[in-house]
């Protein structure tokens, strides 16, 4: 049959079917899909995206239409001459009936696919926002049981100094001090120290709150009256700015990195102890105990060591500028790229200390690299 200006009528072999490809075919079928996408669009909220598996398929079915009309279209004239009436049905003509419903096809499937890009975005920027709230309720929980481990410290401690009446049974004369008093006092150091270092470590990335621990013993006495000792103590990162730590034993306690500007750490046994990058700038230590004391890149501007005991302490990097040596013993100090050009020192001293590109005062006649082979060979030792 031939072509009107209206319809182009396709038989079906027997069943008498005709197909029409008119304009207005084409616009009921862009009719029809277009309602079927809104349909799928709105349906999709209520039961979420369809996977991108289901979208493959579609794709891939369209596809095998696609090819399957090339090869019968290719095929047709070799395995069916007659054409089963179909012979006046190019390649074009079935792509024409074809390109919209597959053009729909392909738009539905990019347009879900964007959806479910912006969705997944939006779901994982809320994740993203749970976890940030996560991590500040528990950051807030965390200061939370800080708080409260420090105020009960605080509490037990002040109680026993109270109720045990530490502070006057330590005040007064060895002969007026009971026997059961003195074992009571012992006791209660021991009580006092162990709770101490117990929470200095549970306070080891707070250096504000060790400030707190230090301070609260300055304060009630404990360390000058009682005379606790805070030996092996973590007391990294600590503000312990002008605090009075005269005479307290510290002796392998980590300090590394505290801020002691200006502190009286004078007589205090600070022997072994962990002072890598400390400012101790304008601080006595005079008569301090530093038997093999790592200060290494530590800041000592101003510092007074006079008496200071210096035997095998490490001064690697160390900032000494007018720093006050007089009568300090610096046998077998490590003077490791340290500038005592502008340090009291003496030349008996500097003679006793251990030298590796050290910078001496002027006019004195020493090889400031006369050690440095033996730091050489343990050099990992002395930089601590």
């Amino acid at each position: 049959m031939g072509k009107s200006n209206h319809f182009f009528v396709v038989k079906m072999a027997d069943l008498g079917f005709a197909y029409p490809t008119s304009d207005f075919a084409k616009y009921m079928h862009f009719q029809f899909f277009g309602s079927r996408l809104r349909q799928y669009r709105t349906d999709s909220k209520g039961r979420g995206k369809r996977r991108l598996k289901k979208h493959s398929r579609v794709v891939l079915i369209a596809l095998s239409v696609m090819t399957g009309i090339i090869l019968v279209t290719v095929l047709q004239p070799i395995l069916w001459p007659s054409g089963f009436g179909l012979s006046q049905k190019t390649f074009w003509d079935w792509l024409e009936l074809l390109i919209i419903p597959l053009s729909l096809v392909i738009f539905s499937f990019f347009l879900q696919n964007r959806q479910k890009n912006q969705e997944d975005k939006q779901r994982e920027l809320l994740r993203e926002r749970e976890r940030t709230q996560q991590q500040e309720q528990n950051r807030r929980d965390e200061e939370k049981a800080k708080e409260e481990v420090i105020q009960i410290y605080f509490d037990r401690i002040s109680t026993l100094l109270i109720n045990g009446e530490l502070l006057s049974i330590a005040s007064r004369e060895r002969h007026e001090v009971t026997e059961e008093q003195l074992n009571q006092l012992n006791a209660a150091k021991a009580v006092i120290r162990a709770r101490t270092l117990s929470v200095l470590r549970r306070f080891s990335d707070d250096g504000e709150r060790k400030s707190s621990v230090v301070r609260f013993l300055i304060e009630t006495e404990v360390i000058s009256k009682i005379g606790v000792r805070l030996s092996h103590a973590d007391l990294g990162e600590a503000n312990l700015m002008f605090a009075d730590l005269s005479g307290t034993v510290l002796n392998g306690a980590n300090m590394s990195k505290a801020d002691l500007t200006g502190a009286d750490l004078s007589r205090a046994d600070l022997s072994n102890a962990d002072l890598r990058n400390a400012n101790i700038g304008n601080s006595s230590l005079a008569g301090c105990l530093l038997f093999s004391t790592n200060l290494s890149n530590s800041i000592l501007v101003g510092a007074d060591l006079s008496s200071a005991q210096l035997s095998g302490a490490i001064l690697s990097g160390s900032i000494v500028d007018l720093a006050n040596f007089d009568n300090a013993v610096l046998k077998g100090t490590a003077l490791i790229n340290t500038d005592l050009s502008l340090s009291h020192v003496t030349l008996n001293q500097i003679s006793q200390a251990l030298l590796c590109n050290t910078i001496l005062p002027k006019g004195m006649a020493l090889d400031s690299n006369r050690d440095c082979e033996k730091f050489e060979v343990d050099f990992q030792k002395v930089e601590g």
